[in-house]
């Protein structure tokens, strides 16, 4: 794994990783229909740039499909934020960034990135949020044991029960946009990819729209099916996989075969590779890969009752019950 690093970092649509070649990145943005109008070069941002009058860029963290994320510093507060900046200005560009603004403002709460600001620079969204230090999820170098793993996995699930409980599903789950301090504390970043868990009226993903981080994308997404608080459990699963196993299931293939393996082939069973892992525990987690979404966990709660984790940290609704996402109207 890196070295500590800030939050943000950016989401991408459909991504290889820095060792695919070009044409597997033209594979991807032909796949996603990615809908991104450039920005002149004099307009790009650059270190030392004071943005809103307000916040003077120090660093770029990453960048992506969508735009990029700076280290800034706030004149006003004297605090470090993350600033990202919309690299598109089109409507669907507009629209994302409303949708992520709007799942921050709502999901005000601990292991959820903080909002600081938001607004436009020239014709281009922005947004600010603090700045996180950690490394990526699960915190440590992988493959990892499962002492190390749990007091990680167990925080990300708890903040995941209460983000679904909201309404919201993040639909780009994976360990970049989950850092970890060094109290172990998991903090979810990058909702510019996130949905409601209902169908909406006015859906921001076009038919024939492949959106998240290929590794971590879940069957029913490339089947274009609605995503659900069941597809951030699979990306869930696959990041636990990496970080016991250090791999992530389906690898090196090219990216057809990838694609046909995760919406036909079941993931390895974990005890096979992690003989030693108790078995309650790699079954839930082989479920979490279930290739039918109806074969996973119905909820991150639901998870955490099975790992032993008490009831009084999830979302609990007005009879007392464990708040079932499927049934959430929230965002």
């Amino acid at each position: 794994m890196s070295s500590q690093r800030f939050a943000w970092q950016e989401s991408t649509l459909p991504s290889s990783s820095s060792s695919e070649d070009a044409s597997d990145d033209v594979f991807l943005r032909e796949v996603a229909r990615i809908d991104d109008v450039p920005v002149p070069r004099e307009r790009e941002e650059r270190a030392g740039k004071l943005l809103a009058d307000r916040y003077v860029l120090m660093a770029q963290l990453g960048s992506g499909g969508q735009g990029a994320v700076w280290e800034a510093e706030d004149t006003r507060t004297g605090e470090r934020v993350a600033v990202k900046v919309l690299r598109s200005v089109s409507a669907t560009c507009a629209a994302r960034a409303q949708r992520e603004i709007a799942a921050l403002r709502l999901l005000r709460l601990p292991g959820v990135v903080r909002l600081v600001d938001e607004g436009l620079q020239g014709d281009r969204p922005f947004l600010v949020t603090e700045c996180i230090l950690g490394r990526p999820f699960p915190g440590v170098s992988v493959p990892c044991s499962w002492e190390a793993l749990e007091p990680v996995l167990v925080g990300l699930l708890e903040t995941l029960a209460w983000i679904h409980a909201a309404g919201i599903v993040h639909r780009d789950l994976k360990p970049d946009n989950v850092l970890v301090g060094p109290d172990q504390r998991p903090v979810v970043l990058d909702f510019g990819l996130s949905s409601l868990s209902v169908a909406s009226p006015n859906p921001i993903t076009d038919a024939g729209q492949i959106v998240g981080t290929l590794s971590y994308i879940a069957p029913e997404q490339f089947r274009e099916q609605r995503a659900t608080a069941r597809t951030d459990l699979y990306a869930v699963g696959i990041m636990a996989y990496l970080a016991l196993t250090g791999r992530v299931p389906h690898e090196n293939r090219d990216m057809c075969a990838f694609v046909l393996a995760r919406l036909n082939e079941p993931a390895p069973n974990l005890r096979t590779l992690v003989p030693d892992l108790p078995f309650e525990v790699a079954l839930v987690l082989d479920q979490l890969l279930a290739t039918d979404p109806a074969d996973r966990p119905r909820s991150a709660a639901e998870v955490l009752e099975r790992l032993g984790r008490p009831r009084e940290a999830l979302p609990l609704d007005a009879r007392g019950e464990v708040v079932d996402p499927s049934e959430s109207r929230g965002g």
